[in-house]
């Protein structure tokens, strides 16, 4: 009988740590099922102007791939004069990467500093030397990376996104080399997830997308004066979720399409999905021990969108307490007796693989990808995102991680991307 209570105990423990999983579930469901019924969400045009934009990228020893970022920036189909590129050079240890800038048309702001390393102190910088200069020529603040490459309507559809009253928007994020292995192909898919699933469903029930990285705008007030103040290795989830806490509105703009390259060994792939969960924690932390809270004391309010923000950001802890929590269970059923109970338990964990697997094959075939290409990355889905909650518990423990760059090498144009 006290073995019973100890089962219930667990069992109730395991359905509260799933509340965020559920959450995140029935969200990405309901906007998907109103996306695929017709009924989908029209943003009214609030404004018609024309914004005007400072497009900003980091690159540290970027220089075989940053030309072709900036091609694709230079021949959009926006008005030129309306936006100008400026290229942080952060920490290179060469002038190839503000060479290669210069010549395709940049501002190249050089930057060294080897105390606050990574992405969003280089922001920070530029911001602050971009606006002091400029206090009041832009209206929106266009953030890549250096490997990226951007359709010719990316800016067009940003405006519009500003122009139906967004604070700021997440570019359609799509891999540059998705054949290159099976492991940039398991990238394409949890990208394809990520747009589907998280941000176009949300977005669907007017709620707040996050930002992921690159490829997105946000008005420039919100980034003038200290605005972009992250200290978190993943300073996009950070900047998202101060700005949800604040009420404002992160928009997915669905045809501004761009692209990224994403690793192709396993190796390389680990550390970036460690460094993301790692970040994710962190503003998890950061929520439960209130300094998120002190940042935006002002603005907060409790609404469907923050509760949103929290149960998202909750997924990731709660993900490392459930493999506590519900191997123990399944252990604690075989060990009173509850033998039945305890093969059920376990055989519906183990069929999250041959599931994943299968939703991932129909995801590509939805996608109008080809299968041909892509099964074995779609086959071998679940192992490359199952290991994250893996890399949750580790984060647990860890309370430093070092930011280091990934070396990009693909030379693609947006012409390839056509092919």
């Amino acid at each position: 009988m006290k073995m019973m209570y100890v089962i219930i105990i667990f069992s109730v423990l395991s359905l509260i740590v799933s509340i965020p999983f559920l959450w995140n579930f029935l969200i990405p469901f309901i906007g998907t099922v109103k996306r695929l019924t017709g009924n989908r969400r029209k943003d009214k045009l609030i404004d018609k102007r024309m914004n005007r934009f400072a497009v900003v990228t980091c690159a540290r020893d970027e220089a075989a791939v940053i030309g072709k970022l900036l091609d694709s920036l230079g021949s959009q189909d926006y008005p030129r004069e309306l936006y100008d590129i400026y290229v942080i050079a952060d920490n290179c240890t060469d002038d190839k990467t503000a060479e290669q800038a210069l010549l395709h048309g940049a501002y190249v702001l050089s930057r060294f500093d080897k105390t606050r390393v990574g992405k969003g102190y280089a922001l920070k910088w530029g911001f602050e030397k971009i606006f002091s200069e400029y206090p009041e020529k832009y209206d929106a603040v266009c953030v890549f990376d250096a490997d990226n490459l951007a359709d010719k309507g990316f800016l067009s559809a940003m405006n519009d996104s500003i122009n139906c009253g967004a604070d700021g928007a997440q570019g359609y994020r799509r891999s540059s080399n998705p054949h290159d292995s099976i492991v940039s192909g398991c990238y394409e898919i949890y990208w394809m997830m990520i747009n589907r699933f998280q941000n176009l469903a949300r977005h669907e029930l007017g709620m707040s997308c996050l930002f992921s990285g690159t490829g997105f705008v946000i008005r420039s007030e919100y980034v003038k004066n200290g605005g972009w103040s992250t200290d978190t290795i993943t300073e996009d989830t950070e900047f998202s979720v101060e700005n949800i806490i604040k009420g404002r509105r992160i928009h997915m703009a669905e045809k501004a399409v761009f692209y990224d390259e994403q690793p192709t060994l396993w190796g390389v792939s680990v550390t970036q999905r460690f460094r993301w969960m790692f970040g994710a924690m962190q503003c998890a932390l950061k929520i439960f021990n209130g300094e998120l809270k002190k940042k935006t004391a002002d603005h907060r309010r409790i609404n469907l969108h923050t509760v949103d923000m929290y149960m998202w950001l909750l997924s990731v802890p709660a993900m490392a307490v459930m493999l506590f929590i519900e191997p123990a269970r399944i252990m604690l059923l075989f060990l009173g007796g509850y033998t039945a109970m305890g093969i059920m338990s376990l055989m519906l964990s183990l069929m999250s693989f041959p599931v994943i697997s299968l939703f991932s094959c129909i995801l590509v075939v939805c996608c109008k990808e080809s299968i041909k290409r892509m099964w074995k990355s779609a086959l071998i889905y679940p192992v490359f995102v199952l290991p994250m909650a893996f890399m949750a518990l580790l984060s647990l423990f860890r309370k430093k991680l070092e930011w280091k760059p990934i070396r990009h090498k693909n030379t693609k144009s947006l012409t390839d991307m056509k092919l």
